[in-house]
């Protein structure tokens, strides 16, 4: 059941990303990872993994394109959509899943005490 959840939110946070591109199948030259993606508002690629632009912004101030560019593109995402930022999402579902683990292994030194005790 777990991992049909987290492949759920998986695929949530690809359909917010697509919103604004679109993937393809390259490799980065920088980590070696398959599957770059375009962006559209800025005309330029990235690669989500490591978290750069392989384009280097232009120098002209009037371009609508490079003006306002972020310097990684995971800020560029947030930009465009603080409520459903796709990255924070992914840290608030992580924690929910750490603390739930938390309080297993908290229940469960419990009842190893309880047993131990009734064993005296």
């Amino acid at each position: 059941m777990r991992n049909h959840k987290r492949y759920l939110q998986y695929k949530a946070r690809l359909k917010q990303i697509k919103k604004y591109g679109n993937f393809y199948d390259e490799i980065c030259p920088k980590c070696g990872n398959k599957g770059l993606f375009f962006y559209d508002r800025y005309d330029a690629e990235c690669c989500l993994a490591c978290d750069t632009w392989l384009e280097n912004a232009c120098n002209d101030k009037n371009c609508p394109f490079c003006v306002h560019r972020p310097p990684q593109p995971w800020s560029a995402f947030y930009l465009e959509d603080k409520v459903n930022y796709p990255k924070k999402d992914f840290f608030i579902s992580n924690f929910q899943h750490k603390f739930e683990d938390g309080m297993r292994h908290r229940m469960k030194q419990q009842k190893i005490q309880l047993l131990q005790n009734k064993r005296r």
